[in-house]
């Protein structure tokens, strides 16, 4: 009794010195709280900042974990803006869903919010290529990458579980899966792309983000952020460039913005800028590793990097693949002789390899170092080879490689995206990691010593005159019946709105609590083929709707197997083209790249 009034006039003296203000004004995000139907309020996940971990050299790509069900289950899902689904592995799937999985698959019947949406229901929704109808009448899905790996399934609704409430969302429950898919740590894709089947699109329209997202990935060494909503990248020393995000009729769901002119070492490629825009156009994809380019600009890309590398003292070397003949495509373009410690020290690297420059539409140019177009090399110390590669006239494709330490904001509502030179492992250690369960994550800022204000020196007298009364009050407190209820009564009130500390670290930094998805970052690898039936909403054999240079044959399959997803056996269904989902291969490990189209 005695600590609990003692409290409240603490409390009391420090709302009239004006801390509880002070706590609000600095708080990184608002707490969130609870709708009607446990849906979180619009907004307040505005400036939520969460950690991803793992370092790029040692794992294959970046996963967040969701916790989905009732009770919920987690599951390590790649972060990958080139696809529009999020899918998991389901109970049902046994040996057609890889056996490397992190966590157990998810079995809807465990689950009391759980649902398998009918074909006939208005969430029967997959984006490209369209759901198909099993013989119960249930709603499937499929997606084929470009390394030919799938995965095929059921769509269900359920509980996405946040650690302040939960909102209800549709994914597809895996019953196949092949190749990289089939073989990876990660249970499945967290889908970023721009569709209403896409996680963001769903949080978004159900109001509990604004439509807004930016992804901050470390370099080599790993580490970085998924920031869910309008963040201010000024809280982190960030000044954003925007670019206008470009509508396509013909690939609504890719991030496509207007690539100008590409700078190697202070000089311009002579490239015309409509070369960027042949085929789909430039397109940004966290889910693919490498970036690649067009004939006329890789060739131009590669003589410039190799001239400068030379010039200033490396030499070519053989790559890392291996030698077999289904690898003698790739043709890695390697350099010998390198700082060891480069991948380290950016600056040591530039001092062999040219700055690379990227000039977009609205006067955007974007600078970048050595380690935005290079990975390790596996066999030799101090050798590094070109992470870019020739894409024919396929198009431009901006992969994770070429957004290392760079803040990537897609503010789909203002249509723009924005880019800023970032410490991403910085951001991604300023936040606290996310506690287990639900997704709790308690968001920190970190701030230095300041000297004493005027203002600050009144809080310490007023919480020295309360720590006096404290002390003055136990000693009368001997009786109940003397000043305690009078007490209670003026500092009831008082007791309320006053943010907590942070229970982390000591740092006495203002936190709050908010519902996440907690980064980490894991591996990759590959397996077969599921065959659901089409309904009438697949699409009709021959012309497609991505253009001419997406037309299906009439078995269904498409005419440019490169880039676009394979169809896997809904009769006349269009297929959706895509990439591989992986980012920025191990730079220690380096996968062969088997996984991606370099042709």
């Amino acid at each position: 009794m005695v600590v609990r009034h003692c409290q409240a006039l603490l409390l009391g003296l420090l709302l009239l010195s004006g801390v509880g203000r002070s706590v609000q004004q600095d708080s990184l995000v608002l707490p969130l709280r609870r709708r009607d139907g446990g849906i979180i309020a619009r907004g307040l996940l505005r400036n939520a900042t969460l950690p991803l971990h793992g370092a790029v050299k040692d794992y294959g790509y970046f996963y967040a974990t969701l916790h989905l069900g009732t009770p919920a289950r987690q599951f390590a899902v790649i972060v990958d803006t080139g696809s529009t689904i999020t899918y998991v592995p389901c109970a049902s799937c046994g040996r057609n869903c890889g056996p490397h999985h992190k966590d157990a698959a998810f079995d809807p019947a465990s689950s009391s919010s759980s649902a398998v949406i009918g074909c006939d229901s208005d969430k029967c929704i997959c984006g490209r290529p369209p759901c198909g109808c099993s013989e119960k009448r249930e709603c499937t899905y499929q997606r084929t990458y470009a390394e030919q790996s799938s995965s095929a399934g059921l769509l269900v609704s359920d509980q996405l579980q946040l650690r302040d409430g939960a909102v209800e969302v549709v994914f597809g429950c895996e019953t196949k899966e092949t190749g990289e898919i089939y073989n990876q740590e990660a249970d499945g894709i967290l889908g970023l792309g721009n569709s209403e089947v896409s996680l963001v699109n769903q949080l978004a329209g159900s109001g509990v983000i604004d439509d807004v997202f930016a992804l901050c990935f470390g370099s080599v060494e790993g580490d970085g952020a998924l920031m869910l909503g309008d963040v201010d990248a000024a809280e982190y020393d960030v000044a954003l460039q925007y670019t206008a995000l470009l509508s396509s009729l013909a690939h609504p769901h890719y991030y496509s913005v207007q690539l100008e002119a590409l700078w190697v070492g202070g000089q311009q490629l002579p490239v015309k800028p409509e070369r960027y825009e042949e085929g789909y156009g430039t397109v940004l994809d966290s889910g693919t590793t490498f970036t690649y380019l067009p004939s006329e600009a890789f060739q131009l890309f590669k003589e410039a990097v190799s001239a400068y590398a030379l010039e200033h003292g490396l030499n070519s070397v053989k790559g890392p693949d291996p030698k077999e003949k289904s690898f003698a495509q790739f043709h890695d373009i390697c350099f010998g002789g390198a700082p060891h410690a480069g991948h380290a020290d950016q600056s040591k690297l530039e001092k062999v390899f040219p700055v690379f420059e990227l000039q977009f539409a609205d006067g955007v140019r974007l600078r970048t170092g050595p380690l935005n177009y290079l990975f390790m090399h596996t066999g030799e110390m101090g050798a590094y080879c070109l992470g870019v590669f020739d894409n024919g006239a396929s198009g431009t494709l901006l992969g994770g490689i070429s957004f290392r330490n760079i803040l990537v904001q897609y503010d789909r509502r203002n249509r723009r995206v924005g880019f800023g030179a970032a410490s991403c492992q910085e951001i991604g250690a300023r936040q606290v990691t996310a506690a287990t369960g639900f997704g709790l994550c308690t968001t920190t800022t970190w701030r230095p010593r300041q000297p004493l204000t005027a203002s600050r020196r009144l809080v310490f007298a007023w919480v020295a005159l309360a720590m006096v009364l404290a002390t003055v009050g136990g000693l009368l407190l001997h009786t109940r019946s003397v000043w305690v209820p009078a007490l209670s009564d003026l500092f009831l009130s008082m007791r309320y709105g006053i943010s907590g500390r942070s229970r982390y670290g000591r740092q006495k930094d203002t936190t709050d609590e908010l519902g996440l998805i907690r980064l980490e970052a894991g591996n990759g690898h590959a397996g077969d083929t599921l065959e659901p039936r089409a309904n009438g909403r697949a699409g009709k054999p021959g012309a497609s709707p991505y253009g001419s240079e997406w037309s299906v044959t009439d078995e269904g399959s498409p005419t440019n197997g490169r880039d676009v997803e394979r169809d896997l056996g809904i009769s006349g269904a269009a297929s959706e083209p895509s990439f591989i989902a992986t980012f920025a291969g191990s730079d220690r490990d380096a996968p062969s790249r088997a996984s991606e189209n370099k042709q």
